[in-house]
């Protein structure tokens, strides 16, 4: 005889197994969905450089904040922090191995990981105390781009000066919202880039049609910002010579081989009748000061392109090493000098060298010389037209860009020296960044390096001129010059001051709250998964 069993007695085998296997499975997706995310944001800036997977690929890494377990949505943000500043910056690895790029890594994912906390919390609390669709759609939004602002400003300025790459702005000089820069500079650019993708985030969460609105209204107003016009002054007939120089830290060959690379490499331009000649950071590898056969050369240089020349060395003063920017004119020598103020920590000099020294016994002997931070303006006079100095890294540097608009500068000069990354990305990467600081400023940018990428980019951030990476060239352009100061140079600086307020104001309110433990585990947000 058969027993019936009625249906609901009836339970799936391993049900409890399943449950268990459940959570696993949703954080795997979570970090999964975080790594994809930061890989996608990588493809936005060179060497592919195609602007839309900044606004994709942060809209993912912004989706696994909103994960139900806070562990969840650290652990995904941590994932995209990884696989953005892993792929981004390798890089690194090319002249002083893993080691500096695991630890400038794990240290930035430390940096996102923490202001993902404080963003998490400051968006379930708004979503549970302030309900409804201007908050789901305009205060959220706006609310994680100041946060990503100031985790960009706190990154970019500590420690030891910080690192103030992979900004979000520098993946859209090719993009819809590069007319943002002269309006609202790097800092604003990013700040819109990230509301643009939270928006995006809110939409798909709430599948609700009326809430794309927000995003396309959004969208129609970035459409619609003008160019911005600037003033023109005047030109510069600008030439520059890249040596193709094996010109890096560890290089070993003999003091002038340098200079004679870019000697050579100068040749073309004899007869142009320039305004200016420029030579990368690094360019001249003597001591000018005391070698008669490098000042004739010099002299016989400006006289044949009947301009002052601006070049890279390294120059003493007592027991002091500057990396410095100098203006030679024929018969004269040296007539300006700019000590470049921010020098790279653990490239050009090694900060806190006794605790380092017992930590890492082997990093002294990679950097013997410690450069000393110069204490003089980075702007120069070249035949009555102040020019701005950025030596190479120092283009990442707010700072120094607002002030040498501040001191009048009408063209920026930048001198660097790449040789030590190799045919990476690092280059085109520095170019963008380059052309992004020439729309934010309405300034001509020459971008000059020993090994490329060179350019001459006009206000507008277009390339005037170019010379191929990894070739002994030269190159010449009539660049604008401007004294236009745009609204750029004063409204950035807010924006830095709004992030960095929202995440202490963030933290603050949260440490206020003392939020609970299962409140900080479990979020109150109704996830939808994308």
């Amino acid at each position: 005889m058969t027993i019936p069993v009625p249906l609901d007695a009836v339970r799936p085998r391993h049900t409890k197994s399943a449950r268990r296997r459940a959570p696993r499975y949703a954080f795997l997706r979570t970090l999964a969905l975080g790594a994809l995310g930061g890989s996608l944001t990588t493809l936005a800036f060179p060497p592919v450089g195609s602007w839309p997977f900044a606004l994709v690929g942060v809209a993912l890494q912004i989706c696994v904040l909103t994960a139900p377990r806070m562990t969840r949505a650290l652990a995904g943000a941590a994932a995209g922090a990884t696989c953005f500043w892993g792929i981004h910056i390798v890089w690194l690895t090319t002249y002083l191995g893993p080691a500096p790029w695991v630890a400038l890594v794990a240290l930035q994912v430390l940096m996102s990981v923490a202001a993902a906390a404080i963003m998490i919390a400051g968006w379930r609390t708004i979503e549970e105390r302030i309900p409804g669709d201007i908050s789901r759609m305009v205060v959220v939004p706006v609310m994680v781009g100041a946060a990503w602002v100031g985790r960009d400003f706190v990154t970019g300025n500590w420690p030891y000066g910080g690192f103030a790459w992979g900004r979000l702005a520098y993946s859209q000089v090719d993009g819809p919202m590069r007319d943002l820069l002269p309006w609202v500079g790097v800092a604003g650019t990013t700040f819109a880039a990230v509301v643009m993708s939270t928006m995006l985030v809110q939409v798909a969460r709430s599948r609700r049609v009326g809430h794309a609105s927000a995003p396309l209204v959004l969208l129609a107003a970035l459409v619609a910002v003008p160019s911005f016009s600037f003033n023109e002054t005047g030109s510069m007939r600008v030439g520059a010579a890249q040596g193709n120089s094996d010109a890096g830290i560890f290089n070993a060959s003999a003091p002038g081989r340098i200079f004679a690379d870019h000697v050579r490499a100068t040749q073309s331009l004899y007869d142009e009748d320039l305004d200016l000649l420029v030579w990368p950071e690094n360019s001249v590898d003597v001591d000018v000061a005391r070698t008669a056969e490098v000042q004739a050369t010099l002299d016989g240089i400006a006289d044949r392109v009947s301009a002052p020349i601006l070049f890279g060395t390294l120059t003493v003063d007592d027991d002091q090493v500057f990396n410095s920017a100098l203006v030679w004119r024929a018969g004269v020598g040296v007539v300006e000098q700019y000590d470049k103020r921010y020098p790279v920590p653990f490239a050009e000099y090694l900060p806190d060298r006794a605790a380092w020294s017992s930590l890492l016994p082997f990093v002294p002997s990679l950097i013997p010389v410690d450069m000393t931070p110069g204490t003089t303006a980075a702007t120069v006079q070249v035949n009555g037209v102040p020019i701005g100095l950025a030596l190479c890294f120092d283009i990442v540097s707010d700072q120094l860009v607002r002030e040498t608009i501040a001191t009048g500068a009408e063209i920026l000069i930048v001198p660097s020296n790449n040789a030590d990354f190799g045919d990476s990305a690092q280059g085109e990467q520095q170019l963008s960044i380059a052309r992004a600081r020439a729309m934010e400023t309405a300034r001509s940018v020459a971008n000059v390096s020993t090994v490329g990428s060179s350019a001459i980019i006009g206000p507008d951030g277009a390339e005037i001129a170019t010379m191929a990476p990894f070739t002994s060239s030269a190159m010449v352009a009539e660049a604008p010059l401007s004294d236009s100061v745009t609204p750029a140079m004063a409204v950035a600086p807010w924006f830095d001051r709004l992030g960095v307020g929202v995440l202490v104001l963030l933290f603050a309110a949260g440490a206020v709250a003392g939020l609970s433990s299962k409140s900080s585990r479990r979020s109150t947000i109704p996830l939808r998964h994308l």
